[in-house]
Formats: C-alpha cells, structure tokens, sequence
C-alpha cells in the first residue's frame, strides 16, 4: 500500500485509535461503534484492517498516532506505560499477539478477546507495543526479528504451517471426544480449558482439524481409523463421566 495512513472505509487511524483507547477505559463496543459512526460489521471490517497495518507498520506511521490515543498513564493487567519494559512482555510474545490479531479477527474474533488470550488488554498491548517499536526504530536488527517472527507466527495462525506433526491424528481425534464428554458443561469446563488440557489453543484446533479433515477427504482407510478411534474415546470419556456421577443425558 502507498500510503499506509489513508482511511479505511472513511475511518481514520486517529479516530479508529480513540475508539480503542475507549474500549481500553472501559467503554462498550457500542461506544467504539458510536465514536467511528460505524455498525459491528464495518467496525470488524475496519479494525482488523487497521491491525493489521499496525502489525506490518515497520515505518512507525501508525504507531505514534496510536500511542498518543492512549495517555501514557493508563494502567492495564501490566501495569502503566511508564512501567513498561523488555520484561513486561517479550518482543516474541507481541510479535505473535499482533499476528493473533491479524489472522483471527478476520475470522471473527474480537481484538480484545484475542488479547485476552495473551493476559492483555488494549491497554497493555498499547504499552508494550509503543515500548517495542520505540526499540525497534533505533535497532535495525531488532526491528528484522520482529519481521521474522511476525511472518512465522502469522503461518502458524492461519494453519499454513499445519502438517501431521502438529497435531496428531489421535490427540485431535481425542481432544474432539473429550469435548463431548458427558459432564463436561456441569464441571464448568468450556471448549478452551478442554482443548488446553491437551496443550492446544481454538485455533490450534481448527488448523488441525482442518488439515486432517482434509486428509481423510481423500483417504478412506484414515476416515476409518478416524471412526473407529472417535468411538474408542468416546466410551473412555463417558466412563469418566459416569464415575464422576454424569452420564450422556447431562448433555441433553
């Protein structure tokens, strides 16, 4: 792009930064939608748009401005801006929160969520993002690892790095029984806490899935395996849910 700073659907970096720094104060989604003159989808539209420019701003262009939309006092999970430093959040872990952001919100999901996932909040992700870039602006060989790490972790969101190594066909395929497990919603564990027991994120989930659900599309003894074990552990995990006292009308 030309000009990395032009607007978005008419939205403007500076007017797109205040709706974040309100959300970051505690404001609504309706307050962000209000201040852009917006509705959810073009607010979806336009802020996964403007973070992923900020996630490529290797120029700085975006940064400041969106930095002076948020006072350098403001406190989030990490503390406030004047306390950030390289030990607050790592380079790596930001490469990877921006990337997050880039992939998933165009899938849908909500900036603040995704941050959530990091233990960020808009606050915290522009702290240590005005911290990094500042770096960054000065270290040249800082600012390449940023760009290699940005490029890798945006392969592994959006599953282009995803092969039969990542995840196993079994460790999906029992991750995918255990969520169904009976008592699974009265214990108050939700899809995420389940899939973290067998060390994956949602969208770990979804890229493997994908992958090997492509795999069987063209391979009927692997779509048979994939039966074949689905009721395996379907009857392991409903025998753990009945010596936790549920069976599988808990989830009717």
């Amino acid at each position: 792009m030309s000009n990395v700073l032009e607007p978005v659907e008419g939205i403007t970096v500076e007017l797109w930064a205040k709706a974040q720094a309100k959300l970051a104060s505690g404001g609504t989604q309706q307050d962000a939608y209000d201040i852009c003159g917006v509705h959810a989808d073009k607010w979806d539209r336009v802020s996964a748009e403007w973070l992923a420019r900020l996630s490529n701003d290797t120029d700085f262009k975006i940064m400041p401005i969106y930095s002076a939309a948020f006072t350098s006092g403001a406190s989030g999970n990490f503390g406030s801006g004047a306390d950030t430093n390289e030990n607050t959040l790592s380079l790596e872990k930001l490469a990877e929160a921006m990337a997050a952001q880039d992939v998933l919100c165009r899938q849908g999901r909500d900036a603040q969520s995704v941050l959530a996932d990091f233990g960020m909040t808009v606050t915290d992700y522009s702290n240590v993002s005005s911290f990094w870039f500042g770096k960054m602006a000065t270290d040249g060989e800082l600012a390449m690892k940023f760009a290699t790490l940005s490029e890798e972790y945006t392969k592994k969101y959006a599953g282009t790095d995803t092969n039969e190594n990542t995840i196993s066909f079994e460790i999906l395929v029992e991750a995918m029984a255990a969520q169904s497990a009976p008592g699974v919603v009265q214990q108050g564990r939700d899809v995420h806490t389940v899939l973290a027991e067998f060390g994956m994120t949602v969208n770990d989930y979804t890229n493997a899935s994908s992958y090997w659900f492509g795999k069987m599309a063209t391979d009927d003894k692997l779509a048979m395996k994939f039966a074949t074990l689905s009721e395996e552990y379907a009857k392991k995990y409903e025998a753990m849910g009945a010596m936790n006292g549920f069976s599988a009308g808990d989830l009717e």
